[in-house]
C-alpha cells in the first residue's frame, strides 16, 4: 500500500521534482569547474556564473552550428534528389526520411 501511495506523489509531482533533479545532476556536474576557479582567487557566485554562462554559450554555438550544417546538407540532398532518377538510392533514403519525420512526436 505505501509503494503505491509513494509511485502516485512521485507520479503526479513530477513536474516538481524533474527540474529539481535536473538542477542537482548539474550541480554535481559543474561544481569541480566552479571550485577550480575558487581556488583561483575567485568567489564563490562569480565563478558559478561564469562556469554556467561559459556551459550555455558552448550549447548555443554547437546547436548553431549543427542547425547551419542540417540545413545546407538538407537543401543539397534536395537539388540532388530533384537531378537523381526516381528509383535512386538517394531519393529513396530522402523520401524514407521525410517519411520518418512526419511519424515523430
Amino acid at each position: 500500500m505505501t509503494a503505491i501511495l509513494v509511485a502516485g506523489v512521485l507520479y503526479f509531482a513530477r513536474d516538481i521534482f524533474i527540474p529539481l533533479a535536473l538542477a542537482g545532476l548539474l550541480s554535481f556536474l559543474l561544481a569541480p569547474a566552479a571550485n577550480w576557479l575558487e581556488r583561483w582567487k575567485v568567489k564563490r557566485l562569480p565563478a558559478a556564473l561564469m562556469v554556467i554562462l561559459l556551459c550555455v554559450g558552448a550549447l548555443g554555438a554547437s546547436v548553431g552550428r549543427c542547425w547551419g550544417r542540417s540545413t545546407i546538407w538538407r537543401s543539397s540532398i534536395h537539388s540532388i534528389s530533384r537531378m537523381s532518377p526516381k528509383k535512386s538510392t538517394l531519393f529513396i533514403c530522402t523520401r524514407t526520411v521525410v517519411s520518418a519525420r512526419r511519424w515523430q512526436c
